[in-house]
């Protein structure tokens, strides 16, 4: 399942709809499941080492940890040098919701996408 929101609908990437997960509706054969949802968020912001140095407290605040990371400097624009950032964050599920608002507070959200993958698997498999 893909899901894509406008900024304004960002909170709603954090919501998964728990209503089908009544045991009695999954086969017998299913030993575990594990909804992993993946965030992709653009924020910008005109303090970049200081929105950088939140969000390396932000992540331990959560107890999440960053898995992959990257600064890179894109070309001029105009007389401007512009640095990106790309992190992959693991985070929680349960602190999801509250690391993204207070990732709000460090910048702004420009965009947001989500993917939900569900992972099932079948005894014996794992």
């Amino acid at each position: 399942m893909y899901c894509r929101k406008q900024p304004e609908d960002i909170d709603e990437l954090y919501t998964v709809d728990t209503k089908s997960t009544d045991k009695s509706e999954h086969n017998s054969d299913l030993e575990s499941e594990k909804i992993i949802i993946t965030i992709d968020i653009l924020l910008e912001t005109t303090k970049f080492d200081n929105t950088n140095e939140e969000l390396n407290k932000l992540t331990k605040k959560h107890n999440a940890y960053i898995e992959n990371s990257s600064i890179s400097y894109s070309p001029y624009h105009g007389s401007k040098n512009y640095r990106n950032a790309f992190y992959t964050i693991r985070i929680p599920k349960d602190n999801v919701h509250s690391f993204k608002t207070d990732l709000n507070k460090s910048g702004n959200i420009i965009r947001g996408n989500c993917i939900i993958n569900f992972l099932i698997w079948k005894k014996g498999y794992i």
